[in-house]
């Protein structure tokens, strides 16, 4: 695993030396454990250092807390200058089921988790309004009212919205 992590770093930064990037986006982090989620973030930010000093790197994950991507772990990399923007996938609706984790809890426990310099901005997908049955959002206004209370967050520095459309197939 030492050999890939190293071979991601160096990908990761040749890409922010070769190209005008605004800045790099890491995905995926939650899939691995909280050790080599670290140790990738630490990786790509020096080998970054080296090759591309001043390129922006941001994380976005999970933000449910499944995963490797913990609370303590945001801490230490944004403590640590490691990150630049923390961007958690806030998937809970405003006002859920009772029991269940609200969105302004999720985001509240992020914003508890960010240190230093670094900003936090939500991703919000778009794509639960449309999504149908268990996991989609039952109110088509959902992201709005997510949007509304991220904007009234003063530890929230912006958002994104995902959507992914639907993949046409090649004609080739």
């Amino acid at each position: 695993h030492e050999a890939t992590l190293e071979f991601l770093a160096e990908s990761t930064a040749e890409l922010g030396k070769e190209y005008a990037l605004g800045g790099i986006l890491l995905d995926g982090l939650e899939t691995v454990d909280t050790q080599l989620a670290e140790q990738t973030v630490r990786a790509v930010r020096e080998e970054l250092e080296r090759q591309a000093s001043g390129t922006t790197l941001a994380v976005v994950f999970d933000g449910g807390g499944s995963g490797a991507v913990t609370a303590g772990l945001v801490e230490s990399l944004t403590e640590g200058g490691w990150v630049d923007i923390v961007m958690p996938r806030l998937t809970a609706p405003v006002d859920p089921p009772e029991g269940e984790e609200s969105y302004s809890q999720q985001l509240e426990r992020w914003a508890a988790a960010v240190r230093g310099e670094a900003k936090l901005m939500t991703a919000n997908q778009v794509t639960l309004l449309t999504q149908e049955g268990e996991g989609g959002y039952a109110d088509p206004e959902e992201v709005n009212y997510q949007l509304l209370l991220g904007s009234l967050s003063p530890d929230v520095s912006g958002a994104m919205l995902e959507h992914y459309g639907v993949v046409e197939e090649s004609r080739e």
